[in-house]
C-alpha cells in the first residue's frame, strides 16, 4: 500500500494520513499466504497513532479484502496494526511502555485515550504473554496476597524467584488459588511437583498451601515474630547496669553502660 494525502487541522490539534494502493493491486491471503490474490471490496478504517509534536495523529485507510480460491474473502493483513485494534502497534507500544510505570488511568490522559480503551490493548498482551509462557525452570515460588480494593476483595500473587517476575494472578487467598496455581503450572510445559521451594507470607492456613502443591513453605510473617520474641528474651535475660542519674532510654553520646558479664 502506498502512502497518500497528508492533512494537518491545526484548530484541532490533528494530523490525518490518508493511505491507499494503486488500482489493479493485488495482495497475499492472510490465512494461507497465497500471493497475487485480487481484490474483492474494500474497508474504511482507521488508527489512532503516535502523536506528531503536539497534533493528534490517525492513519485512514482503504483496506482491501481479498478474493482467496481456497480460503474466499479475506482482509490482508496490515503491517502498521493488528487486526480488531484502532490504535498503530507503535502507539500499544508506547501504551504498554507507560503502564509499566504508571497506573492506567494516567496513562490514558497521558495520551488523551479513555482508560477503557487502554485496558483492552494491555488485556490482549497480557493474554498473549500468558499463553505463551514457559514455566519449564520453574522451582521457587514466592506467594503473597494484597487487597484488590477497599474491603475484603484479595488477589494472590505468585513470583518467581529466581526470574523475579510474577508467573500467576487470581482472585481470592485461600487454598483454591494454590490449586488454580498449579493447573496453570501444569497447562505451562512444567509440572507442580517439580517446586522445591514455597515462600509464603499469609495466614496461618498456610501449611495446606504448602500441601497442595507438594513443597516446603518458609513462614515469613511467623519467622520474623519467632525472631522478635527470641531477641526480647535476650534483652530480658541481660539487662544493661546503668549509670546513676541517668534516664532510662537516654542513649546520647558519652553515656557509658557496662556490661553485667563481665568487667568491662
Amino acid at each position: 500500500m502506498d502512502g497518500g494525502r497528508r492533512l494537518i487541522r491545526r484548530r484541532q490539534k490533528r494530523l490525518d494520513i490518508e493511505i491507499d494502493f494503486k488500482t489493479g493491486g493485488r495482495f497475499a491471503c492472510p490465512e494461507c499466504g497465497k500471493a497475487d490474490c485480487p481484490v474483492h471490496d474494500t474497508v474504511k478504517k482507521t488508527w489512532r497513532h503516535l502523536n506528531f509534536f503536539q497534533h493528534q495523529a490517525f492513519l485512514h485507510a482503504r483496506v482491501p479484502r481479498i478474493d482467496c480460491p481456497d480460503h474466499g474473502v479475506r482482509l490482508v493483513a496490515l503491517p502498521w496494526a493488528r487486526p480488531g485494534s484502532g490504535f498503530t502497534l507503535l502507539l500499544e507500544a508506547f501504551v504498554m511502555t507507560l503502564v509499566k510505570g504508571m497506573p492506567v488511568a494516567a496513562a490514558a490522559r497521558l495520551v488523551g485515550e479513555h482508560d477503557t480503551r487502554l485496558w483492552r490493548v494491555i488485556q490482549h498482551y497480557v493474554d498473549d504473554a500468558v499463553t505463551r509462557m514457559d514455566l519449564a525452570d520453574l522451582r521457587r515460588v514466592a506467594i503473597d496476597e494484597t487487597a484488590a480494593r477497599r474491603g475484603q476483595n484479595y488477589i494472590s500473587l505468585f513470583v518467581d524467584i529466581d526470574a523475579r517476575k510474577v508467573v500467576y494472578v487470581t482472585e481470592g487467598k485461600d487454598a483454591d488459588t494454590v490449586a488454580r496455581f498449579a493447573e496453570h503450572v501444569d497447562d505451562h510445559n512444567s509440572d507442580a511437583s517439580r517446586i522445591k521451594e514455597v515462600c509464603i507470607d499469609m495466614s496461618c492456613r498456610s501449611p495446606n498451601y504448602a500441601e497442595r502443591i507438594g513443597s516446603v513453605a518458609l513462614l515469613s510473617q511467623y519467622c520474623s515474630a519467632l525472631c522478635e520474641h527470641l531477641l526480647r528474651s535476650i534483652r530480658h535475660s541481660l539487662p544493661l547496669t546503668m549509670p546513676r542519674g541517668k534516664r532510662a532510654g537516654d542513649h546520647s553520646a558519652g553515656n557509658a553502660f557496662s556490661c553485667p558479664g563481665c568487667t568491662a
